[in-house]
């Protein structure tokens, strides 16, 4: 399924739900964080963010190192959020593939202070933000 295509939610022979866009839209919007993947240099990397869920773009601040210089090459990555209930067995699962891409225009990145998106780490070190442009959203739920 593609950020384009809607599609109702379809239960896989696992019990497994095929999310349609608009619920893993709004699941995107219910957590406060995720984990950005991609290759840099030749590796895989994964690191956790505190992000936000912003005109049908995933954003979250950072520093100069590897996602920055990930974003200003334009790179393809994927962005994932979960939430999961142990004891019962259920949760569900939600899968951004896009290009990363540095915020540089003072407008947007003024409109993106807005959202109140305060770093985890310390804010002084995260002045620069990230931008995912989804070209695929998919997500799963475990009943």
């Amino acid at each position: 399924m593609t950020a384009n295509e809607p599609e109702s939610p379809e239960a896989e022979p696992s019990g497994i739900t095929v999310l349609d866009v608009d619920d893993c839209t709004a699941l995107l919007g219910s957590t406060p964080i995720g984990r950005v993947a991609f290759v840099h240099r030749g590796h895989l990397s994964v690191f956790p963010v505190n992000y936000a869920w912003a005109d049908d773009t995933v954003v979250f601040r950072t520093i100069t190192g590897e996602k920055l210089s990930v974003a200003k090459e334009f790179s393809d990555v994927a962005f994932e959020v979960d939430e999961w209930d142990t004891q019962n067995r259920s949760g569900w699962s939600v899968l951004v593939r896009g290009v990363a891409e540095p915020v540089t225009e003072w407008a947007e990145v003024e409109r993106l202070e807005q959202l109140d998106l305060v770093p985890w780490a310390r804010e002084e070190w995260r002045r620069m933000w990230v931008r995912i442009v989804p070209s695929e959203i998919t997500g799963r739920r475990v009943p």
